[in-house]
């Protein structure tokens, strides 16, 4: 399906303080339709606070917020927040009510058609639990019960926050599948925050990383992929680190039998391996080594977490 628009959600300098402290730093959110976008950050990141502007829930000091093509405004969001679901914390339903009861409630408040429950019901997988009371469903079906809330009506963009925070593997794994398959069968844009890389890798096309309210990666995951340390070891480590020096080879840090150096291209493996073996130095391993994506993600939002720091204590931050 061909989009009106080229993002469905895009943020300009987007900042949120409250009593003068920033909780939000000019964010630059790019959204494209039709895809999970991961918003990944540690507890008390921004996550949240960011959702809620982009629902209107909260004002934003500065920046701007662009939704399906148009400029998010007081008067806009009459028309644009018909078009958005959301599930932001818990959900909240009437326990004494069953699931098809609540999704009833929802509908008349909405104005959807009444075979829209029968519908939200079949894709969250709750059509055999319909008339369980909401109250006995488990943590899992509750979350699903709430996704089902906000896909009636059908809308474009659909913003989840934390939607898997204390689920059990199962329910976990029911939540990612389901919201995976969105974009494809519904033509949805979702949004998910989440602070576990494990799970935003699992579902994301895109991510953005976020932590004392700066935005500090977006794009592809692949993006955060480490290119990783061409490592060898060896006999003479010291000597042969210097050698290679003097001859122009970039060698990082050695240690013990090892030498680290940046990754070369394949070809220019054996020419290093050769020059070492012709010092009469003996070569035991040749192997790149390479960040997790996990160990990536920790060193980029400790390195944010050092820099507002040092900002905090009146230094610069390099």
């Amino acid at each position: 399906m061909n989009q009106p628009y080229q993002w469905a959600i895009r943020t300009s300098g987007l900042t949120k303080q409250y009593r003068g402290t920033p909780v939000v730093e000019g964010v630059d959110l790019a959204v494209a339709p039709q895809q999970v976008y991961g918003f990944l950050g540690p507890n008390g990141a921004g996550k949240s606070t960011t959702m809620k502007m982009l629902l209107g829930l909260a004002r934003p000091t500065s920046g701007t917020v662009e939704m399906l093509g148009e400029q998010f405004t007081p008067r806009s969001s009459r028309r644009i927040l018909p078009r958005v679901g959301s599930l932001i914390e818990a959900p909240s339903f009437y326990g004494h009510l069953t699931g098809h009861e609540n999704l009833e409630i929802v509908r008349r408040i909405k104005g959807v058609p009444v075979e829209a429950v029968d519908g939200a019901l079949a894709t969250v997988r709750l059509t055999h639990a319909k008339d369980k009371l909401a109250k006995e469903y488990s943590l899992g079906m509750k979350q699903r019960l709430g996704i089902a809330m906000a896909l009636l009506g059908n809308p474009e963009v659909l913003i989840l926050d934390e939607p898997t925070n204390g689920l059990d593997p199962s329910g976990i794994h029911e939540i990612r599948n389901l919201i995976k398959s969105l974009p494809q069968s519904h033509g949805l844009t979702v949004i998910v925050s989440s602070h576990l890389l494990s799970e935003i890798e699992q579902m994301a096309n895109t991510i953005g990383i976020i932590n004392q309210g700066r935005l500090l990666y977006q794009g592809p995951m692949s993006g955060l992929e480490d290119a990783g340390r061409l490592v060898l070891t060896i006999d003479d480590a010291e000597r042969t680190a210097a050698k290679l020096r003097s001859i122009g080879w970039q060698v990082e840090q050695v240690q013990g039998r090892e030498i680290t150096l940046p990754v070369y291209a394949d070809e220019h493996i054996p020419k290093l391996v050769n020059t070492i073996v012709g010092e009469g130095v003996g070569v035991y391993r040749v192997e790149v080594r390479r960040r997790s994506l996990e160990e990536t993600f920790l060193a980029m939002t400790e390195r944010a977490q050092m820099q507002a720091a040092e900002v905090g204590n009146g230094q610069v931050a390099a």
